[in-house]
């Protein structure tokens, strides 16, 4: 939704953070009520806030509408709390866990207790103003693919890993897609190989954003970015030679919860 927001008009807009607060506002009264309590809720800032020329008053007076606390986070920590989320469910050392967001990609790896964050100033919605809508042209999709090429061109060798975990809402989108609508277990890691990629581009690549809403899995804000998020996933599966990776259900906000503990 954000994402979409600065790389088309390089701010957030009132209207937007109004929207996005009056609907906040209806997901934590629900909650609320669920829970028949009142809890103390953080909100967190991400790549957006970060790129947008007024995302820190943006970001303020988001908080001070909703009356809660929160930050605008670091693409350090963006990347560390994916790291921990995914080291949740795999603690395999040799890992390289890698978050797509609207604004920014974040690659994570962990050497000597250290996280070494490598975060790349693009993401979907920037792939998204390049390749299009549909019908993608095999054109803009080369250009999206040298665009993000070049961006990765002098990625160090410490980000070379046979296991990689993507995170984030592409990743999870990219699981639906590929199982017609199912959701991932937040217990377990999802494994996909090259082909089951490939085939869940070509499934999209012709349709519609009225008929990727349909499909009931996909959100309309999701939905203008779905196609790019995936193709990014694809081009990082070839820049680093995989032929398989790993889909996570926990992501930064999961990390951030692991770190309050």
């Amino acid at each position: 939704m954000l994402g979409r927001e600065i790389t088309k008009h390089g701010l957030l807009r009132e209207k937007k953070i109004t929207k996005l607060s009056r609907e906040l506002k209806a997901v934590l009264d629900l909650l609320n009520k669920k829970f028949n309590q009142s809890i103390e809720w953080n909100i967190l800032g991400t790549s957006p806030f970060r790129r947008a020329e007024n995302g820190l008053n943006a970001f303020n007076d988001l908080k001070s509408e909703l009356n809660l606390y929160g930050k605008i986070l670091t693409p350090e920590q963006e990347g560390t709390f994916s790291y921990k989320a995914v080291h949740r469910l795999i603690d395999d050392s040799e890992k390289l866990v890698i978050d797509i967001g609207g604004g920014s990609t974040e690659f994570t790896v962990r050497n000597n207790n250290a996280y070494n964050v490598k975060s790349f100033k693009f993401g979907t919605s920037d792939i998204r103003n390049i390749i299009g809508g549909p019908p993608y042209f095999e054109d803009d999709k080369k250009s999206a693919k040298k665009f993000i090429e070049k961006q990765f061109a002098n990625l160090e060798s410490t980000y070379f890993k046979n296991n990689v975990i993507f995170c984030g809402g592409s990743a999870r989108n990219l699981y639906q897609v590929f199982t017609n609508g199912n959701n991932l277990d937040r217990e377990y890691l999802y494994e996909l190989n090259r082909e089951n990629i490939i085939h869940s581009l070509n499934k999209i690549e012709m349709m519609s954003l009225d008929e990727l809403i349909n499909l009931g899995y996909i959100n309309k804000y999701r939905a203008e970015v779905l196609y790019s998020g995936i193709y990014v996933i694809y081009v990082i599966l070839e820049i680093l030679s995989l032929e398989r990776i790993k889909i996570s259900p926990l992501g930064i906000r999961d990390g951030f919860i692991l770190s309050l503990r």
